[in-house]
């Protein structure tokens, strides 16, 4: 298993100024191998990029994800709000 969870400050704009559904400024990066928590985020990352070969629940603010989260399909990404600071949590499915 690996989630990379990329932190960015915004999102990226096009040349008219429109948002675009991207990161903007990566601000840092992690992966993780096993389910379980991961580092908090940076204090001004306020979205975040999961890439992962293995299909989990990722809770994007908090510790602890279960069934309950969201999930994130195997070979895919998705962009995630976040809170600054808060730790981020997956969970593999049975």
């Amino acid at each position: 298993m690996l989630v990379t969870i990329t932190e960015y400050d915004s999102l990226a704009t096009d040349v008219h100024g429109n948002l675009l559904p991207i990161g903007g400024r990566r601000l840092a990066s992690q992966g993780l191998t096993e389910a379980g928590n991961g580092i908090a985020y940076n204090g001004d990352t306020r979205f975040v990029r999961i890439a992962t070969d293995t299909s989990v629940q990722f809770r994007p603010s908090a510790a602890g994800a279960d069934t309950d989260d969201d999930l994130v399909l195997a070979n895919t990404v998705e962009f995630f709000k976040v809170e600054p600071g808060a730790t981020p949590s997956i969970a593999a499915l049975a």
